[in-house]
Order: C-alpha cells, then sequence, then structure tokens
C-alpha cells in the first residue's frame, strides 16, 4: 500500500466516523437552560477538560414502552464537562458532570410534558434536573484509530441523582470518540472535540417515583439513549447548526 493511498484511507476513516457521529437527530427548541457545573480545579488539573454542546440536536432520547402506549422524548438542554484521561489512554475519563433540567423534557405533547414535570412525576418544582457525576470508567479499550481520530468502548461509573434521590449507575460499553480539531470538525465546534454515545436503563421506583398509570400507561423501566459531544472550547448554547451533508462536503486532504 501506497503512502498516499495510506492518507486516503485515514481520510476516509475520519470522515465516516465524523458523519456517523453527527446525524442530526432534531429536538424541539429546550425550554430551558442551566448554566455549566463548576469544574473543580483539581479535577481540571488531571487532563484536558471537554464542554458539552448543547443545543439543535438532540442529547438524550428516553423511551417508555408500556402496554397502553409508548412514550418518547428528547432534550437538546444537557449541560456539563469531562476530563479526558492521559494522551495514551484518553478514554480514561478522569471525572464528569452533567445536567439535564427536567423542563427541557420535550415529547411532542406540551400538556404530557406538563405533567411529567408535575409533582405526581419528576417533580420539577422541588427536583429541577437530573444529574450524572462521573466518578471513573473501567474496561477502557481501543476499538479505531487513525492519524486525527480515536474511538473507545469503556463502563462509565458514576450516581445518578433524579427526583432527589441519588443512585450508583454502571453505563456499559459506552462509545468514546475523540477528534483532533481540523476543517471537518469545525462545522460542529471550534476545538478538539469528544463524542460520548452510550444506552441504558433506569427504574423509576428506584428513584421514589410511582403513579397509578405505572406499570400499564408508562413503563417502570426508562430506556436512555444519549449522544453527547463535547469540546475543549466552551461553545455557546444553539450555535450547533451541523448537518451530515456539511460534513461529508469538506474535501478530504
Amino acid at each position: 500500500m501506497t503512502k498516499r493511498h495510506s492518507m486516503l484511507l485515514s481520510a476516509s476513516a475520519f470522515a465516516s466516523v465524523l458523519i456517523s457521529l453527527t446525524a442530526p437527530v432534531l429536538a424541539e427548541p429546550p425550554a430551558a437552560r442551566v448554566p455549566e457545573p463548576e469544574i473543580p480545579a483539581e479535577l481540571a488539573a488531571k487532563g484536558t477538560v471537554y464542554h458539552t454542546i448543547s443545543g439543535r440536536q438532540a442529547q438524550v432520547t428516553f423511551t417508555s414502552d408500556a402496554p397502553l402506549q409508548n412514550i418518547v422524548g428528547k432534550s437538546n438542554s444537557v449541560v456539563g464537562y469531562a476530563v479526558a484521561g492521559p494522551a495514551d489512554a484518553p478514554a480514561s475519563l478522569a471525572g464528569g458532570r452533567w445536567i439535564l433540567p427536567i423542563a427541557s423534557l420535550a415529547t411532542g405533547i406540551p400538556l404530557r410534558d406538563e405533567h411529567l414535570a408535575g409533582d405526581h412525576w419528576l417533580d420539577a418544582a422541588r427536583h429541577p434536573n437530573i444529574e450524572f457525576t462521573l466518578e471513573r470508567t473501567e474496561a477502557v479499550e481501543q476499538v479505531k484509530s487513525g492519524a486525527d481520530f480515536s474511538t473507545w468502548t469503556a463502563t462509565l461509573v458514576g450516581t445518578m441523582e433524579m427526583h432527589g434521590v441519588k443512585k450508583p449507575l454502571r453505563i456499559e460499553k459506552a462509545k468514546i470518540s475523540f477528534l483532533k480539531a481540523s476543517e471537518r470538525t469545525a462545522t460542529i465546534a471550534p476545538g478538539d472535540l469528544v463524542f460520548i454515545q452510550c444506552g441504558y436503563e433506569v427504574k423509576l421506583s428506584d428513584f421514589g417515583i410511582r403513579n397509578d398509570d405505572v406499570p400499564g400507561k408508562v413503563s417502570d423501566t426508562i430506556r436512555l439513549d444519549q449522544m453527547l459531544r463535547l469540546s475543549t472550547v466552551q461553545v455557546e448554547p444553539g450555535k450547533d447548526q451541523l448537518k451530515v451533508e456539511d460534513a461529508a462536503a469538506v474535501p478530504a486532504k
């Protein structure tokens, strides 16, 4: 294989990773935003800090699959940060914290959104946010790499707080991709980027949420799918305007 062929393959792999990670899953305009949580200086000193990009694309999708109805909701208002690990294993994240405002959850029916935030469900008046604090990563493995990117899998270990209740949470098989700043990544945000993609389940009853509509209309087990995009440069909320065709249009070098 010639050096030119190798470079072309590397560019092609980079493009495929970028496009696969930026499919435009749109959410409704956010109903609420909160500031990024303060990053402890001791944690920030352990590695490169990445700031979560909130805006046009859905970051979190939740699904309730109950016998009488299926409910899907989304939010694009997650804020937070992650601190990367050492250069040879950046996916060994040193820590992180994310906040999702309950008022930002949109199911497509405004009245249902009001009920979801009400005191019989998530009780946003007393507990306005859902939070996840990342304490460490385990089972970190590199699955793909190139000159400008690397992709890893890992188990995220931390604590979720919802409805005023904190519970330990392990998220297995999370996909973490790092991309160096380039013309392509600039269509998303300035700076180096990291994408954290994962799926997992939580039980409402574990967080003290009980209602007569469970399990008939609302499942006790809620599926969560997340795609968080972060940058070394803090991006103003709402400036996230990437489309897949925009990324594909940037010529490979």
